[in-house]
């Protein structure tokens, strides 16, 4: 009984840690990336807007390091279908200050149809392959300006 009270302890921490970021950490490659859920996503007529000031002041300043974007299909029952301008804009943001964004996964957002301009303006850290959802017709200017670190290739899904 002693061997097993230790890891419940850290088990209870760890689920507490979680709750109150109201985020899901997820170990990848050995680094831990913050994951907002659908409620941490400011949302408005269909566009995703931002992450909200109560997500991001949850967060210590490593978890701010290591954000990984994956947008929702839907929102609180709601499709999203746009990702609005300037929404995950880094460069001359000061609300996303000391944040990094990792990773930028829109395979869910199967009704997106636009990602707005500026959207993820000066977000150097996001890696891997972009993949386009195949509804996206339209992608404003700078959106990804700025995002250096895309390693991989550009895939637009559905086509």
């Amino acid at each position: 009984m002693k061997g097993i009270k230790k890891p419940l302890i850290i088990l209870l921490v760890l689920i507490l840690s979680i709750r109150t970021t109201g985020a899901i950490m997820a170990e990848n490659g050995g680094a831990d990336h913050i994951m907002p859920k659908e409620e941490d996503y400011m949302f408005s007529a269909g566009a995703i807007t931002g992450l909200s000031t109560d997500f991001l002041s949850g967060l210590t300043d490593e978890q701010k390091q290591n954000i990984h974007l994956v947008i929702p299909g839907t929102i609180n029952g709601q499709t999203v279908t746009s990702i609005a301008k300037d929404a995950f804009k880094l460069s001359y943001n000061t609300k996303y200050s000391g944040c990094r964004f990792v990773s930028l996964d829109l395979s869910n957002a199967s009704g997106l149809t636009s990602i707005g301009e500026n959207a993820f303006y000066g977000a150097s850290g996001i890696s891997g392959s972009l993949k386009i959802p195949s509804k996206v017709t339209a992608i404003g200017n700078s959106a990804f300006r700025g995002c250096t670190g895309f390693t991989g290739t550009l895939v637009l899904l559905g086509i």
